[in-house]
């Protein structure tokens, strides 16, 4: 009896019995290998690229798991089909904090140094916040291939028929949309809190989020894109009206926030 890999294994790889893997286990090794080539590949016309035969291999040559259309179809998924469109609907899923966490660091080095001590340190602190994070916040959306993954969602989610599948890849969608408003909400809460900023009624901190949201994406489309003048702007905003590099971004989010956020005459630093 001969023993060993079978033929076509990969070199260097341990071939694995195929001994029946409980199927949350393999559905979830087959959507994850599903991802990875989705966003190495992109998204395209949706996931029609990503095939069992491509994910087979490469979970085969990760995990050394040998998995056969007999081991998934009618077993997981019905079809290949089916499973494109699970792999679409997971991708929102991989795409909720890395920006805040990075948005963050940025706004972390203006407000250390700030001086608070008066109004108009506080505006101009806000001003600073603006530039900085806007800038920093486009170079990792455009930068960012789950973030194009992201707004491919949508816009399947917006253009294909109205059926089923539709109508559970928007309530996926709406689901991380929420959870992503919910993440920024915070973070300018924190800084608001920190330059004794409020919002401006009758707005909302949901409002103010959604509409910087709205804009960062549209103009986040727009650089991917090339159009130009979206990426410097110079501007008199420095010490003493010196000029300053600003984003189509940041000179967007600075006049939201003129309309709809006011200082707190009751805010005392800590």
């Amino acid at each position: 009896m001969k023993t060993g890999a079978p033929k076509g294994t990969p070199k260097g790889v341990v071939q694995r019995s195929r001994v029946n893997r409980p199927r949350s286990e393999l559905r979830d090794l087959l959507l994850n290998a599903g991802l990875e080539i989705l966003l190495e590949e992109g998204l395209g016309n949706g996931a029609e690229h990503v095939t069992f035969k491509k994910v087979f291999e490469r979970v085969q040559s990760q995990q050394g798991i040998r998995v056969t259309n007999a081991s998934v179809i009618g077993r997981i998924w019905e079809n290949q089909s089916e499973f494109q469109v699970s792999v679409l609907h997971a991708a929102p899923q991989d795409l909720d904090q890395q920006e805040v966490v990075k948005t963050l660091d940025a706004v972390s080095a203006v407000l250390t140094s700030a001086d608070l001590s008066t109004p108009k340190g506080r505006l101009a602190t806000l001003q600073e916040v603006t530039r900085i994070a806007s800038k920093r916040n486009a170079e990792l959306m455009t930068g960012s291939s789950t973030w194009a993954i992201w707004i491919g969602m949508w816009a399947i989610a917006v253009s294909a028929k109205e059926d089923a599948s539709n109508k559970r890849l928007r309530k996926i969608v709406l689901a991380s949309y929420e959870r992503t408003i919910s993440s920024f909400s915070m973070l300018y809460e924190w800084i608001f809190s920190s330059l004794g900023i409020r919002i401006q009624e009758p707005f909302t901190m949901h409002h103010l989020t959604t509409a910087i949201g709205g804009l960062a994406e549209g103009i986040g489309m727009q650089e991917v894109i090339g159009i130009p003048g979206t990426k410097r702007v110079r501007l008199p905003s420095g010490q003493d009206g010196s000029a300053q590099d600003w984003t189509l971004l940041g000179v967007g989010i600075a006049a939201l926030l003129d309309r709809m956020t006011e200082l707190d005459p009751d805010w005392k630093a800590l």
